[in-house]
């Protein structure tokens, strides 16, 4: 304030002599609060950082990642704590959205596991090992056998965020699924939901592209849902049955939930969902019995369907 006020003068063309000993003790007060802050600065980065680890340290191998804790993820990557952190952050907001759905509470007893490798040869090399899903086509796998049973995903240069937060959101709900329920169920199901939720950061590209693939005479038949594998996965797949799930859960007046998937109020379908993942009768369920009996007629209100984006 001192200081201020003293350029003030200066500035407006008056002389200022303070004594020099009055000058010094402004300076040197200035210099600790300045040192003081950037030393608080420091710490509180570095209180995220794995086992006291100094924020200089070399992170620039995966030998030795940043790494980033949350309430019940934890994140490691080369590239930076900010990145580590940052998603670390958005799977625990993703955590609520599955628990949401799935009419859990569930929480792992122990952090979930985010690997982001620095390369695609990393991310390849240890999928090779570890990931019976993985593919070098594919932008992230779920890793159940491997330790700590990470999701993982790589990320560099080339790749927007927007695309590593799918990524690493489409494996994330795979891993929270085999931890809260261990069951296998219907891979419509199972990926249908993993890609509903990764596409929760790219809504309105979803949208945009989807009258395009429904067009198609390889798009995608409800009939023939009991025959969807994971091996016919791409791009264009991961959109429609991210966007049928929308449609079943948000949308459609006789499946969706009451706030349209906003929250843990249960709908028809999710209803569904939550019997599927728990191993209980859904044979009567209103949702599955029009899945079953009627799946011409939704599939034609689907690709009718006026979405709005987000």
């Amino acid at each position: 304030m001192i200081l201020a006020v003293f350029s003030a003068f200066l500035a407006a063309g008056l002389s200022v002599a303070p004594l020099p000993s009055v000058q010094s003790k402004v300076k040197s007060a200035c210099d600790r609060v300045v040192d003081q802050a950037f030393a608080a600065s420091q710490r509180k980065l570095e209180s995220g950082l794995s086992g006291g680890k100094g924020f200089w340290e070399d992170h620039s191998t995966f030998s030795n990642p940043y790494i980033a804790r949350t309430d019940h993820y934890e994140v490691r990557t080369c590239q930076s704590f900010g990145l580590a952190l940052r998603t670390a952050n958005e799977m625990e907001e993703m955590l609520v959205r599955f628990q949401d759905v799935l009419g859990t509470d569930y929480l792992p007893p122990a952090r979930f596991v985010v690997l982001i490798f620095p390369t695609l040869e990393e991310y390849n090399a240890f999928g090779n090992t570890h990931g019976d899903q993985h593919s070098s086509l594919h932008g992230s796998f779920f890793a159940p056998e491997a330790p700590d049973r990470p999701a993982v995903t790589y990320y560099t240069i080339n790749i927007n965020l927007t695309r590593l937060r799918k990524w690493v959101t489409h494996s994330a709900f795979h891993q929270f699924a085999h931890a809260a329920f261990g069951r296998s169920v219907p891979s419509w199901i199972e990926e249908g939901l993993a890609c509903y939720f990764d596409m929760q950061w790219a809504r309105p590209y979803a949208v945009s592209k989807l009258p395009e693939l429904l067009r198609s005479p390889r798009s995608l038949r409800l009939r023939n849902l009991s025959q969807f594998s994971v091996d016919n996965l791409n791009d264009e797949v991961m959109i429609e049955i991210g966007m049928l799930l929308r449609y079943l859960i948000e949308e459609r007046e006789d499946t969706r939930s009451p706030n349209g998937g906003e929250d843990d109020s249960e709908g028809p379908f999710t209803a569904y969902l939550r019997a599927v993942y728990r191993g209980a009768n859904f044979s009567q369920n209103s949702a599955h019995l029009a899945l079953s009996r009627t799946p011409d007629a939704i599939e034609a209100d689907f690709k009718s369907y006026d979405f709005k984006s987000p």
